[in-house]
């Protein structure tokens, strides 16, 4: 898998995967909670996008995917940006 880390405007981290398949989003989801012990919190689906909640030692992070720009993962704070850089280091081996 190859994605590109961002910082957003307001300085959080972000992990995207363009033109991804649905499934991406369900295979980094897996890898979130077996290898990075993120706890979902909730998940929202609709027929063009999925969005996911995760929290880790109080920092939460969203797994997101849609039609028009595949898969994301961002941090909520700028505290889970070391998160979002090292897992996204990681799935750039996979």
């Amino acid at each position: 898998m190859k994605g590109t880390l961002h910082l957003t405007s307001n300085g959080l981290a972000s992990y995207e995967v363009l033109d991804a398949e649905y499934s991406t989003v369900l295979e980094i989801a897996t890898i979130l909670e077996n290898k990075f012990t993120f706890i979902p919190t909730s998940h929202i689906v609709g027929t063009e996008q999925t969005y996911m909640e995760f929290q880790k030692e109080g920092i939460n992070v969203t797994l997101g995917w849609d039609i028009w720009c595949g898969c994301f993962l961002m941090a909520h704070e700028h505290s889970g940006n070391p998160y979002i850089q090292h897992i996204g280091t990681y799935l750039n081996t996979l």
